[in-house]
């Protein structure tokens, strides 16, 4: 797929980097762009038989990964990935 650029804020910038492997478990994989504290490259998204994941999907889980910085992030998902 050809690498979407995405801007989120600071905080937003700090999760993704703090918990990177969040995001890869869940098949999205992303890189920062260099040179830029929040500007990213989102450069896969997951891939399922039934299910078409799409940016709007990345943006769930980050919203969930945001919502429990404290909590154990192993079984955080996003909702089509785990009804999927």
């Amino acid at each position: 797929m050809k690498p979407i650029k995405i801007q989120v804020s600071v905080t937003e910038a700090l999760a993704l980097n703090c918990h990177k492997d969040v995001f890869f478990k869940n098949g999205f994989k992303f890189t920062q762009v260099e040179g830029e504290n929040t500007g990213f490259n989102l450069t896969s998204l997951p891939i399922s038989k039934s299910i078409t994941f799409t940016i709007d999907d990345f943006y769930e889980l980050l919203g969930l990964v945001m919502e429990h910085l404290d909590l154990d992030h192993n079984n955080i998902r996003n909702s089509e990935s785990v009804t999927g």
